[in-house]
């Protein structure tokens, strides 16, 4: 019985250091969720594929919604080549498994359909996730836009 009690004990505390959530969803888990969702978001950018791309913002969108729908469009129209790529500094979930937090170097390449030149930016970009049962959606976009006309 005792055996049996310590072992109770023992599951209790070393399940949430194996990369449980409160909620009882696997960190990892979330975190492939994120990386699946930013990996569309690049390949819709890329595309010029706007739908593709909202389809990946929350309906819980901390800005407008509808003014980053229009930034992007505006990106769209001003840019031809893009390409958008990414890495992944540091990625964070919060302590009820609801939101994830990421931090993300970022390149993005495109020629200027005024001047026809080449251009290469890059930046570090902080965004949160919103993880829901069967994806993750874009929930902020914190310090430079990655997909604005910065």
């Amino acid at each position: 019985m005792k055996r049996l009690y310590l072992l109770a004990i023992l599951a209790i505390v070393a399940l949430p250091l194996l990369g449980m959530s409160n909620s009882g969803e696997n960190i990892f888990a979330s975190h492939n969720k994120v990386r699946a969702a930013l990996d569309v978001m690049m390949n819709a950018y890329n595309n010029k594929n706007i739908s593709a791309f909202m389809e990946q913002v929350s309906e819980n969108y901390t800005g407008e919604k509808k003014i980053l729908d229009s930034r992007i469009r505006t990106v769209f129209s001003r840019m031809h080549d893009l390409d958008l790529r990414y890495s992944i500094n540091n990625i964070t979930n919060d302590s009820e498994g609801r939101f994830v937090y990421v931090a993300v170097n970022f390149t993005k390449s495109y020629t200027d359909i005024k001047t026809t030149k080449r251009l290469t930016k890059t930046g570090t970009s902080q965004l949160i996730f919103e993880v829901k049962k069967e994806r993750a959606l874009l929930y902020s976009v914190r310090g430079i836009n990655m997909f604005g006309s910065n």
